[in-house]
């Protein structure tokens, strides 16, 4: 029995430091499981023995996952059946990241130490003892669930009363063009922790956006949300059902006048990407040919990364032959987790934060060139800088490295960037707004709207400081399929996968 003191002990262990959340009860009833002795006339047969220690070990591995902060199981499930496995370098590199000599070292003598004691005493009651003490504190610490379900419902009410509606004047020329650079996996928290958060790219815009919320951390859900920005924040759930027509940013742009333009640096297959475009997002054009890209990047996958300026200039190039406004949306999945250099075999032995610093520096460099290019043309464009999510790339108590099940506000605290590039403003000293209040997609739907109807490119297109003043709030409500994080006040809470609601340590969110 002294594997099963060691088992609840590390639990206890990791329960304290808030790696996991101890279910009590379940914990204390298969404890009280283990403790069970079989009949003597089973006991004598090796088959039923070995099924016994079977069972044992399939319960622990499922209550170990079920008192984890991972999603429920089944989701897990079914989210590798949707979208598949990785590739085996992906999956070493990831498994890696949970390596530690000092924990290794740890574990090691915390067994020794339990197999020492349960030698003179066993140690499974006396973790169950342990945990009869834990429940109180377990209690205490829990805000109360009535209030903050009340507060989420009341943040969905608000929303789903906001839109904001493209109109344009018939007496009105547009004479710009609409660039979403959407990008996978970069955040706030991301950047300072390979020390690019000054980087020279984000001095560029003249709205910079410090406190905005990407909502999710998948890139399938954060694409929805991006092309229906016209509209309040919807649950998880909801974003995979119609909306109204006002909903949707590029067919809205399009029904105005732009020429709805689509290109991704990637092939769209993994995760459905392409098909949900269509399917959630009511994307009408198909994404550009990619064969003449060159292609330095593989995926996770090993699907092909292709050049971002590459990709973009391919774009201008398309787009210089009409002279009909144009609305590009662009995503790219340079900086997704498990990227690598096509010719770098050795790729995942490598440190993960040292290949998100080239990479992310090599994608803010050719968009800076992207914005020179624009800049030598004779076209007014406006560029909607805004990442999907964060890479994770620190780790915390509760979630791990590169997991992004729980939306923490260190994967979801994006930098949003809007750089005006044309008329009255190239060449100019550029003066940066920077947007501090907490905000989201409807945000940059306003700002468009604003553009659309008094334009920055005229003369008298000077930006109305009301503008600004009217930027709609979003108060911080991020969410998976079965994960919420809400903000109250300086405090952040989570709602878990068993419906509770627990408040998150200060280390959590930062």
């Amino acid at each position: 029995m002294a594997i099963w003191g060691f088992y609840f002990v590390v639990k206890i262990i990791l329960n304290y430091k808030g790696v996991l959340r101890l279910d009590i009860p379940w914990n204390i009833a298969f404890a009280c499981f283990l403790l069970l002795p079989l009949p003597k006339w089973l006991d004598k047969h090796t088959s039923v023995r070995w099924t016994r220690g079977l069972l044992n070990v399939v319960l622990a591995v499922l209550l170990l996952w079920h008192d984890s902060w991972l999603p429920p199981l089944m989701d897990a499930i079914a989210l590798v059946k949707q979208q598949g496995l990785p590739q085996r370098e992906y999956i070493l590199n990831f498994l890696s990241r949970y390596y530690d000599d000092k924990m290794i070292t740890s574990a090691a003598g915390l067994f020794l130490a339990c197999y020492i004691v349960n030698r003179f005493v066993y140690l499974v009651p006396v973790t169950i003892v342990a945990m009869l003490v834990i429940i109180p504190f377990n209690i205490m610490a829990r805000p109360d669930d009535k209030e903050m379900n009340a507060s989420l419902d009341g943040f969905y009410e608000g929303e789903a009363t906001r839109v904001v509606d493209f109109k344009k004047s018939e007496n009105v020329k547009l004479n710009f063009d609409v660039v979403f650079l959407h990008v996978c996996s970069l955040s706030w928290a991301d950047l300072k922790d390979v020390g690019l958060e000054n980087h020279p790219f984000f001095k560029q815009f003249q709205y910079l956006y410090t406190d905005f919320d990407s909502v999710t951390t998948y890139s399938g859900p954060a694409m929805i949300r991006v092309l229906k920005s016209n509209c309040g924040q919807v649950p998880h759930a909801a974003i995979y059902n119609d909306m109204p027509k006002e909903c949707y940013t590029m067919n809205s742009l399009e029904k105005i006048g732009f020429k709805q333009w689509v290109a991704l640096n990637h092939d769209g297959v993994y995760g459905e990407f392409a098909k949900e475009m269509v399917k959630y997002g009511h994307l009408k054009t198909p994404p550009m040919n990619l064969t003449a890209i060159p292609a330095n990047q593989r995926m996770f996958d090993d699907s092909l990364v292709h050049d971002d300026y590459g990709v973009l200039e391919q774009w201008w190039k398309a787009r210089r032959e009409s002279d009909q406004p144009a609305a590009l949306y662009y995503n790219t999945a340079s900086l997704h987790d498990g990227s690598h250099w096509a010719t770098d075999r050795v790729w995942f032995k490598r440190d993960r934060k040292e290949l998100f610093r080239e990479f992310a520096t090599k994608m803010l460099d050719d968009f800076g060139k992207f914005f020179t290019l624009l800049e030598k043309s004779d076209r007014n464009v406006v560029v909607v800088f805004v990442p999907e999510h964060g890479l994770a790339l620190r780790g915390s108590t509760t979630q791990a490295p590169g997991l992004r099940d729980i939306p923490l506000p260190a994967i979801t605290n994006i930098p949003v960037g809007i750089k005006l590039i044309g008329a009255g403003f190239n060449g100019r000293p550029l003066h940066q707004t920077v947007i501090d209040k907490p905000t989201s997609y409807l945000a940059i739907a306003h700002q468009l709207a604003s553009f659309i109807d008094k334009n920055p490119f005229n003369a008298d297109g000077m930006i109305p400081k009301r503008m600004l003043d009217e930027l709609p709030a979003t108060d911080h409500v991020a969410e998976n399929l079965s994960a919420r994080v809400l903000r109250s006040g300086q405090k952040y809470f989570l709602l878990a996968k068993d419906n509770r609601w627990v408040e998150l340590q200060k280390s959590e969110t930062e």
